[in-house]
């Protein structure tokens, strides 16, 4: 066997074992009720197990494959170009949900990345019958048509993709937590170079590397995620301080909320009705920060009214249910107060 597909055989040994441990991490993250981030996490991995799987039979088989009829001997070539395409469709769609959490943003915008990836499919299976999208010979080289040529640029575009789509959430509503995109997409055009400047195919170990580097990106924030509210706890305020050390965030004013009642309901009618520029921290059991960058006092006012009148509406919508009640205080940062000075106050305040 050619030491190229030794080598290519082995990136794909490594990219199986890496996308199913991965796969299996997800499972023990305890925090986790984001069904849809949990299903695209292991689409994503047992499509990169697919891909895998399927190019290093190609490498491991070729020599036996010439002898064999067309649409076998370029099944799992074929399978391993076209799940290539596949991953980068959903990495694109992983990363937008990771950024702007919405999946009707998804719906709404990335309809247009999935047409291209339908017709290659359709283009990949009538390319078992006659051959026109590549053929290849004994040293596993590719004859590529045109069409061929368009899905590997296609692959480059899918894959390179989320860069804008991170720029553009950073440009539009500023930094991310936890998350950077540069971690993940080095690898990725680390493993395109390779493959495109030599003979072994090492592109499916650089998006398991990436998805290693996303994992961990995400559990970043499991440790300061309350499991009961599903907001952040305690622990977040001390990110928070270095954050604002950094220059990455900076908090004028907050709230200081104290409830009463069911606080089930409490977290059922804040969460989607709050301003993007808000966090919310459970500091004690019935005790709450909502950290904003509008400094206005008449602004941290409307947004306690705000608060009062969700839980008002889901009173009404949920009558047989024990609403909470909220007391809450707001606080304007003073002009010679710095950020971290700012959180300890508001702490005090929650705390006493």
């Amino acid at each position: 066997m050619a030491i190229d597909s030794q080598v290519t055989i082995y990136f794909d040994i490594m990219t199986i074992c890496m996308a199913t441990g991965i796969m299996f991490m997800s499972a023990k993250n305890r925090y986790s009720r984001d069904e849809h981030m949990d299903f695209m996490h292991k689409v994503m991995c047992i499509t990169l197990m697919i891909n895998a799987l399927s190019n290093g039979i190609s490498y491991a088989l070729h020599h036996r494959m010439l002898d064999w009829p067309h649409p076998v001997r370029v099944f799992f070539p074929s399978v391993a170009e076209y799940s290539t395409l596949v991953i980068g469709l959903i990495w694109i769609v992983y990363i937008d949900y990771m950024v702007n959490e919405s999946w009707d943003h998804i719906r709404q915008v990335y309809r247009v990345f999935v047409v291209p990836v339908v017709f290659m499919g359709v283009l990949t299976i009538i390319n078992f019958f006659n051959g026109f999208m590549f053929t290849m010979d004994e040293n596993m080289m590719f004859t590529a048509g045109s069409m061929f040529t368009i899905m590997t640029v296609a692959q480059y575009v899918y894959g390179f993709t989320p860069i804008l789509v991170v720029l553009h959430h950073i440009r539009l509503h500023g930094p991310l937590k936890f998350f950077s995109i540069w971690p993940m997409m080095v690898p990725v055009a680390m493993s395109a170079l390779f493959t495109f400047f030599t003979n072994c195919s090492m592109r499916s170990l650089g998006m398991a590397v990436a998805l290693a580097f996303l994992h961990f990106s995400y559990a970043e924030q499991w440790r300061y995620i309350d499991p009961e509210s599903g907001f952040y706890n305690r622990e977040y305020t001390d990110y928070l301080k270095i954050m604002i050390r950094k220059g990455k965030f900076d908090y004028q004013g907050g709230l200081c909320i104290e409830t009463e009642g069911d606080q089930g309901t409490f977290f059922k009618a804040l969460r989607g009705n709050l301003p993007d520029d808000c966090e919310v921290i459970r500091i004690r059991k019935n005790g709450f920060l909502i950290f904003t960058e509008n400094a206005n006092i008449n602004m941290l006012t409307f947004l306690s009214q705000m608060i009062e009148e969700s839980l008002e509406d889901y009173s009404d919508g949920h009558p047989d249910e024990n609403v909470a009640q909220i007391f809450a205080v707001p606080h304007q940062r003073k002009k010679d107060e710095t950020g971290e000075e700012f959180i300890d106050a508001l702490i005090e305040q929650a705390l006493s």
